[in-house]
C-alpha cells in the first residue's frame, strides 16, 4: 500500500490499571514548525483512546431547538493514523473515509478496514526533503495543511466512478497547485474488495496557474485554505471548490492581483467539471477558502467559506445563473486580523456590485464542511448544516435563500467534513480521530411531515394561507391514527364514510347520519364551507375563500395515512 505514514517515532508510555501496565504508542511528524509537545499531546490523546476503544461506539443524547439527537460515538483504530481529509457515503452503506496523508478506508457495520488504493503522489515527499535539505534555507512549509482535501463517489451504470481532491507540488517547475482526479472500479465488486493503483487516476481537473514558491518570509509554500470540496451535480457533472492558499490575505501589501478575482484564475471558486468530457464551467467566484459544499435536491449548491475574523459565510449558488462574485478579498463582513476591516469602510457595507452572503458570521465560526438534508427528519429536511471548527455543527434555516434562524448545536470536538448515509444517518468526521453518528430519537410525526409539506409550497401566499388554515384545523382536530379531541382525528379519513372515525361520538346529527365518502375534492369543497356540504354541522370552521388553500388542505390531509 502506498499509504505512507510520514515520521512515525514511537513513543511508549506506560499507565497503571488496576495494576495493568497499558502500552501506548505515539506517532509524531517531523520536520514541522508547530510545537513537538503539542503534536505528542494532540496524538497522545487521540491514539490512546483508539488503543483502548477501537471500533468501540458510545451513546448519548443531544437536545437541539426542535428534534433531540442520538449521538453514537466510534473511535478510529490505530491503522487510522491522521485527521484531515473528508468522507462520503459509500454504496451499500457504509462511509468511505480519506485522511490527510491519502490513506482511504471504509467503515461499515461498526468495523474499519483499508482499502487496497494507493492514491497518486502529491509531491509532499519530495517538498519535504527538499527543506530538510536546506535548499530553502531556513524556511518551511505548513506540512499539516498540505494534504487530500474530500473524496466523493458515484455509482454510474456499470460502474463506480471515484474522485479525491488534494494539493499537488510540482517538483520540475517548483511550483503547487490543486489537483481533482478520478478513478473507474468495476460495480459487481464489493467496496470492501476494491482496488486502485497510483497509476489508475487520470487527472480530471487542474487549477491554473501553479503557484511558486513564496518569494519571502518563513513559509515556501502554503497548504492551508485550499478547500477542496466536492459534490454530485447531475449524472455527469461534480462541483468542486478551490481555496486561494491564503495568497490573497495580503494583496495590498504584495501588490499582487487576487488570484479570486482575476480571470485566468482557477482558485477561489466553486467550478462545474463534466467528468466526461472535462468540460470546466466556473459558478462562482470571490471565495476565500471553500471548505464546505453542498446541493439541495433542486440543484442549488450552498457553499461554507471559511473568511477572516468575522468574514465566514454561508453562500447561495443557483447554477442556472450567471457566475456569481461573493467579493473576496475586496469585500467581507469581516476584518484582518489585526482588526482592520478588509474594505474601506467600517460599517457593513461596500457591496455593491457583489453577490451578498446568505448568512455571515460573528463571531467566526470556522466553517469546513456544510450538509444539505433531505430525507433525515420533516423537522430538518431542508436545512443545511456546517461543520465549524469551534466545536459546533451550526444548522441554518433558509427562505427564499436568505437565513432566518442559525442554530449551533455543540459536539465537543472539531468537525472535519460530514456525509448523509444510504441510512439516513448523519456521520461527522472529526479532528481526533472520531465519527460520529447523529439520529432523530424520535420517528417523523404526522405533524412533522404536516409542516414539512406546507414549507415546501412555493407560492407564498397558499403556503401562508396554508398554514393558518391548518393551524385552525388542528385547534380541534389531531393529525395522529386514533388520537381525538374536541373533534375527530383526521388520520386516514379519506375513502371513509363521514362521522365513521373509531372512538369519537360527539359527531353532530347531520354528520352522523350522512352516508358520503369522504374524497379529496368533497373534502375540499367541505374546507371552503361546511355548512354547504353538511348543513348543521357542528363545526365551528367558518371556511376558506381560496380554492388553492382548500385544495392544498385537502390533499395535505388525505395524504396523511399509513
Amino acid at each position: 500500500m502506498k499509504k505512507i505514514v510520514i515520521g512515525v517515532a514511537a513513543l511508549a508510555t506506560t499507565f497503571i490499571v488496576s495494576g495493568t501496565a497499558l502500552g501506548l504508542w505515539i506517532a509524531a511528524e517531523r520536520s514541522e514548525r508547530n510545537s513537538l509537545l503539542s503534536r505528542i499531546e494532540r496524538k497522545a490523546t487521540a491514539y490512546f483512546r483508539s488503543a483502548v476503544t477501537s471500533d468501540s461506539a458510545s451513546e448519548s443524547e443531544i437536545i437541539t431547538n426542535r428534534l433531540p439527537l442520538i449521538k453514537r460515538v466510534v473511535n478510529m483504530p490505530l491503522m487510522v493514523t491522521d485527521s484531515g481529509g473528508g468522507i462520503a457515503a459509500a454504496p451499500g452503506g457504509g462511509v468511505l473515509l480519506l485522511d490527510r496523508l491519502g490513506g482511504l478506508f471504509y467503515h461499515v457495520d461498526g468495523q474499519t478496514s483499508e482499502l487496497r488504493i494507493d492514491t497518486p503522489d502529491n509531491g509532499i515527499e519530495d517538498l519535504d526533503r527538499r527543506h530538510a535539505s536546506g535548499e530553502f534555507g531556513d524556511r518551511g512549509f505548513r506540512k499539516r495543511g498540505f494534504r487530500f482535501n474530500d473524496v466523493l463517489v458515484l455509482a454510474r451504470g456499470n460502474a463506480f466512478e471515484l474522485f479525491i481532491s488534494y494539493s499537488d507540488w510540482e517538483p520540475d517547475r517548483l511550483c503547487y497547485r490543486s489537483v481533482l482526479a478520478q478513478a473507474t472500479i468495476p460495480s459487481d465488486l464489493a467496496v470492501a474488495d476494491w482496488v486502485v493503483d497510483e497509476n489508475d487516476w487520470r487527472e480530471l481537473k487542474v487549477t491554473e496557474p501553479c503557484l511558486p514558491i513564496n518569494p519571502t518570509g518563513w513559509v515556501t509554500v502554503q497548504g492551508i485554505e485550499a478547500g477542496g470540496r466536492l459534490a454530485e451535480v447531475s449524472d455527469t457533472e461534480l462541483v468542486w471548490s478551490t481555496g486561494v492558499y491564503e495568497l490573497d490575505d495580503s494583496f495590498k501589501e504584495t501588490g499582487i492581483e487576487p488570484f479570486a478575482q482575476r480571470d485566468e484564475s482557477d482558485y477561489g471558486r466553486v467550478l462545474k467539471i463534466d467528468f466526461r468530457s472535462g468540460d470546466t464551467e466556473v459558478l462562482a467566484r470571490g471565495l476565500r477558502n471553500p471548505q464546505g459544499l453542498t446541493r439541495s435536491s433542486d440543484g442549488t449548491i450552498f457553499v461554507a467559506d471559511h473568511g477572516m475574523r468575522g468574514g465566514d459565510e454561508l453562500n447561495v449558488v443557483d447554477p442556472d445563473q450567471p457566475e456569481y462574485n461573493f467579493g473576496w478579498p475586496f469585500v467581507s463582513y469581516g476584518t484582518h486580523y489585526n482588526g482592520k476591516p478588509v474594505h474601506s469602510s467600517g460599517r457593513h457595507s461596500g457591496h455593491d456590485g457583489y453577490d451578498l452572503p446568505a448568512i455571515a458570521f460573528a463571531p467566526s465560526i470556522a466553517p469546513g464542511s456544510a450538509l444539505f438534508l433531505e430525507n433525515f427528519h420533516p423537522v430538518w429536511d431542508g436545512d443545511i448544516l456546517i461543520g465549524a471548527f469551534r466545536g459546533t455543527i451550526e444548522r441554518i434555516h433558509l427562505v427564499n435563500g436568505r437565513a432566518i434562524l442559525a442554530e449551533p448545536i455543540g459536539i465537543e470536538v472539531r468537525p472535519r467534513d460530514m456525509a448523509l448515509t444510504e441510512d439516513r444517518e448523519i456521520v461527522i468526521w472529526t479532528d481526533n480521530l472520531q465519527l460520529i453518528f447523529l439520529t432523530p430519537r424520535r420517528a417523523p410525526s404526522a405533524m412533522d411531515r404536516m409542516l414539512a409539506s406546507i414549507d415546501q409550497i412555493a407560492d407564498d401566499g397558499t403556503r401562508k394561507d396554508a398554514a393558518g388554515a391548518m393551524e385552525g384545523c388542528l385547534q380541534c382536530h389531531s393529525l395522529s391514527k386514533g388520537e381525538n379531541q374536541a373533534g375527530p382525528s383526521l388520520h386516514g379519513i379519506c375513502g371513509s364514510r363521514m362521522g365513521s372515525v373509531a372512538g369519537f361520538d360527539q359527531y353532530s346529527e347531520a354528520l352522523a347520519s350522512s352516508r358520503q365518502t369522504w374524497t379529496e375534492d368533497l373534502l375540499a369543497e367541505f374546507i371552503m364551507a361546511p355548512q354547504s356540504i353538511v348543513p348543521d354541522t357542528s363545526m365551528a370552521w367558518e371556511g376558506t375563500q381560496s380554492i388553492e388553500t382548500a385544495a392544498t388542505i385537502a390533499g395535505l390531509i388525505c395524504s396523511n395515512r399509513d
